[in-house]
């Protein structure tokens, strides 16, 4: 993709919000663009409370239930910290950092997963979580694709919240900077 994957994002955004509007297609593109198995974002509140935001299938739905039912998993890891998560195999007795995530991520179909901060600046808005039926590393591009995927996501949150009622994503996102 080179130096036009902005523009690629923008186009994938584009052709998907035909059939998934309000943001909805974010996952959607966020999958395709790092060409994964799925992606789910989450919005964080005070409290590090976390809303889903979209899945683009299934299992990446699954997943994400998971991660805001248990507190734990690569986006709630990314989100808390602000660092990139990545866990390349699940099978590994080194993937055990999740102990209730881990085994149902594995029988969900998840084999490796992967976390990155949505935020613009100080102000984190939530995570991305992306996730592969096999086990492996991210390519550098695809790594490169998340966290520039990742900060469309927080432009978009932004812009989403700019048409919003007063009160409402504002009111989560308050008191967020850290």
């Amino acid at each position: 993709m080179g130096t036009d994957r902005l523009i690629d994002i923008f186009a994938l955004m584009a052709r998907h919000e035909r059939d998934h509007p309000h943001g909805l297609s974010l996952c959607a593109v966020a999958a395709e663009i790092t060409e994964l198995s799925g992606a789910g974002i989450a919005i964080t509140s005070k409290g590090d409370q976390a809303t889903r935001l979209c899945t683009s299938n299934r299992i990446a739905g699954d997943l994400m239930n998971l991660e805001i039912a248990m507190g734990e998993g690569p986006g709630t890891e990314a989100g808390k910290s602000g660092l990139a998560v990545d866990e390349q195999n699940l099978l590994s007795s080194e993937a055990s950092r999740w102990v209730i995530y881990t085994p149902q991520a594995l029988a969900a179909g998840a084999r490796a997963v992967f976390g990155f901060p949505v935020r613009i600046g100080a102000v984190r808005f939530g995570s991305l979580s992306l996730f592969r039926d096999q086990p492996g590393p991210l390519s550098e591009l695809q790594s490169s694709n998340a966290y520039l995927m990742a900060s469309v996501i927080g432009r978009s949150i932004l812009a989403m919240q700019a048409g919003a009622l007063r009160g409402g994503l504002a009111s989560e996102l308050e008191g967020q900077s850290n």
